[in-house]
Parts: structure tokens; C-alpha cells; sequence
């Protein structure tokens, strides 16, 4: 089977990783993917890809975008960007076409137009107006969908007035990689002194990293021996926020909140730290939530996504309300005066990602999913 799996943005984040560890994993069961994407910023994707030895195809490709000039860009291009995709899944005449995010409107109608079975795969519980808008003129065209969660699915039921067949498959994490117990080269946390608390983001508003900053500022002012750390990329369009974040942390005196940018070890950095928070106001199913759940770190997160399906709070985690930062330094608080509880709700959230969240979950559900929309 030949599956084109096709993204618009480049860039490292959950969904390029999705896509290639899956990938990876369905070559041994005869299962090819192509990966299409822009090729603006993807150098660290095209470097994983190539590791994976991953086939893909890069374009000239404009995403959606709530810049005006941006905006204009997308509508510009969008018949001819379209016609190019049409020309490309004939030339490679693949079984599916994986179109992935609701705002995926050419890969969509190119797919449409050249005769090709569409699975729509969508990852986000929070759209603008007119992105659910072009989803519910387009989602007929789509013989079916993957939803990254519940609230995933529950959020696009209300657009899809088709019966259509769709599928839970959450995103996943390599619990063999991401093994506090797997000799892993040390990160510089591993010297640092005090207790470490990070985060694996790249620096947007959806994660919410100023609550973060706000739930750090409230704790440096009761101990001297935390340090807190944001690993992920600081991309040139999130400028307006990132210096907004930088201004927040210069306000609050914060000489112990580091915003690092993009890592090359997630799980090395893992390893050496003691609290994990994920501080987003909206997600779907965070792969970096499910990483330090494999690497054993105890997990204070707010209330998106699919968290809450593995996370019980005060059982193996903490879990909080958005945009609540005193609420996320309180539980924090909790595990910085406590190491039992920390060693507690580490050793639990390892089991549940082994268990529900492994990668070989993930790809044979995809494949299965596959299966069944190629012979339909």
C-alpha cells in the first residue's frame, strides 16, 4: 500500500513527529508513505526523514495564515499550489491520501480531483470561523477521519453531517527511546544544582509559556533553588510573542527562566530534570506530555486534550484549569516539597505509556485504519 501523508508547515512540532515515527514503522509491514510538505523551515524534518530513510517531496507551499499579507499569499497561490498537488498524486498514485489539520483545504480538493481515497486527520479542539467553515463545505469529500482524542472528536462531530467512518488513534511516544532506563548521553541540566522544571514547547500562544512565567515568578518568590526551562523552537513568526515573553520574565526579575529554543535530545533533557509542566490553553494530545510520562517525570499539566485520559488528577499527576497560573504553582509546589510523590506519579505515568500510548499502538491502528478505507 502507498500512502501520501501531507502536512503544511515544516517545521518540528507533534504532528512532523507523528508522521514519520509512524512511517517508520508501517515499511516493515509493506506499508509506504510519501511525506509532502513546504519547504520553508524543514530542515530538522527533512533531517529525521532522511534518518528514517522516509521518502518525501517538498513544494512551494502556503499554509493558512491570520497575517494579512500571509492571507493574501494563500488565496494567491491556492488554484496553482492545487494544481501542483494534482499533478503530484497522479505521478505517484498513491492508495490515500493522509491530509492532516482541518485547515488542510488543498491537499483536500487536490485529492478530491485527482481520484484519490482522502483520510482527514484532525489534531486541534479550537478553531477560527472560517477554517470550521471551509471544513464543513469540504469534509464530504473525505471517505474518512482520525481524531487525535475525544475532545477532538467531539469538537468536529458537531461540522461532519455525513456518516462517516472515524477513528481515535492518539499520538504516540517511542517508549524505547524515550526509557529513563536506556543509557542516554547527560544534557547540561544534569549539573545544574536545585530543583529543574521544564517544559517542551515551541514558544507560541497556544502554550500558554506566560502562565508558565507567571506560576514560576509566584514560587521564586518562596525558594531560591528552582530553575525553569523552555525547550522548543522560537520560529521568526512568533517574534510579537516571544519578545513579549522575554519582557515578562525581564518584569518578574527571573534570572532562573531560561527560554533555551529547540533541542536536539528531548529525552536527554528529560532525564535530568524533576517536574515536567505543560502550561497550554488548548491541545489535542501533547506528545510532549506523553514523553515525560515514558521518561518517569511527574506531570502538572492544564486540562487539554487528551491529558485528563491519562493523566488522573492526584493519582499520577496533577492536572489544572487554563490560564490559571496560581493553580499550576500550587500543584507544582506540591511536587517541589514532596520526592515521594514525585517517585509516585513518575512510576505510574511510565506504566500508562507503555501500556496506551507506545508507538506500535499508534501505527497498528493506522494501519488498520488504512486497511479499511483501501477497501472501501
Amino acid at each position: 500500500m502507498k500512502i501520501i501523508n501531507i502536512v503544511l508547515d515544516g517545521r518540528i512540532a507533534g504532528p512532523q513527529l507523528r508522521i514519520a515515527d509512524v512511517a517508520r514503522r508501517l515499511k516493515g509491514d509493506g506499508i509506504e508513505t510519501i511525506v509532502v510538505f513546504p519547504e520553508r523551515e524543514s530542515d530538522k524534518f527533512r533531517k529525521l526523514l532522511d534518518s528514517y530513510q522516509i521518502e518525501y517531496k517538498t513544494l512551494n507551499l502556503n499554509k493558512l495564515s491570520k497575517n494579512p499579507f500571509g492571507l493574501i499569499k494563500w488565496f494567491i497561490s491556492f488554484i496553482p499550489q492545487t494544481i501542483k498537488l494534482i499533478k503530484l498524486f497522479n505521478k505517484i498514485n498513491p492508495d490515500i491520501v493522509h491530509c492532516n489539520a482541518s485547515w488542510q483545504w488543498k491537499g483536500v480538493i487536490a485529492a478530491k480531483l485527482a481520484g484519490k481515497k482522502i483520510v482527514w486527520h484532525l489534531n486541534d479542539s479550537k478553531m477560527s470561523f472560517l477554517v470550521l467553515l471551509g471544513f464543513k463545505f469540504l469534509n464530504k469529500f473525505a471517505e474518512g477521519f482520525i481524531f487525535a482524542g475525544k475532545r477532538v472528536k467531539k469538537y468536529y462531530l458537531n461540522y461532519i453531517k455525513e456518516k462517516k467512518i472515524g477513528k481515535i488513534i492518539h499520538a504516540p511516544v517511542d517508549t524505547t527511546q524515550y526509557d529513563p532506563e536506556k543509557d542516554i548521553s547527560p544534557s547540561f541540566l544534569k549539573d545544574e544544582k536545585g530543583v529543574k522544571i521544564i517544559t517542551v514547547a515551541n514558544v507560541n500562544p497556544l502554550k500558554g509559556i506566560e502562565y508558565f512565567v507567571e506560576s514560576a515568578s509566584f514560587l521564586s518568590n518562596k525558594y531560591d533553588n528552582l530553575r525553569f526551562y523552555v525547550f522548543g523552537g522560537l520560529f521568526k513568526s512568533q517574534n510579537k510573542y516571544i519578545k513579549y515573553i522575554k519582557k515578562l520574565i525581564e518584569k518578574y526579575k527571573l534570572d532562573n527562566f531560561f527560554l533555551y529554543g529547540f533541542c536536539e535530545n528531548i529525552a536527554s533533557v528529560l532525564k535530568d530534570s524533576d517536574i515536567y509542566v505543560c502550561s497550554s490553553i488548548t491541545e489535542a494530545a501533547p506528545m510532549s506530555v506523553w514523553e515525560a510520562m515514558a521518561m518517569e517525570k511527574p506531570i502538572v499539566s492544564t486540562d487539554v486534550g487528551s491529558v485528563s485520559d491519562f493523566i488522573q488528577n492526584g493519582e499520577n499527576g496533577f492536572i489544572v484549569p487554563v490560564k490559571a497560573p496560581e493553580k499550576l504553582a500550587e500543584k507544582i509546589e506540591l511536587l517541589i516539597k514532596d520526592k515521594e510523590l514525585r517517585k509516585k506519579f513518575s512510576k505510574r505515568v511510565r506504566e500508562v505509556a507503555v501500556e496506551k500510548l507506545d508507538i506500535k499502538i499508534c501505527a497498528e491502528k493506522h494501519k488498520e485504519f488504512y486497511n479499511l478505507m483501501k477497501g472501501r
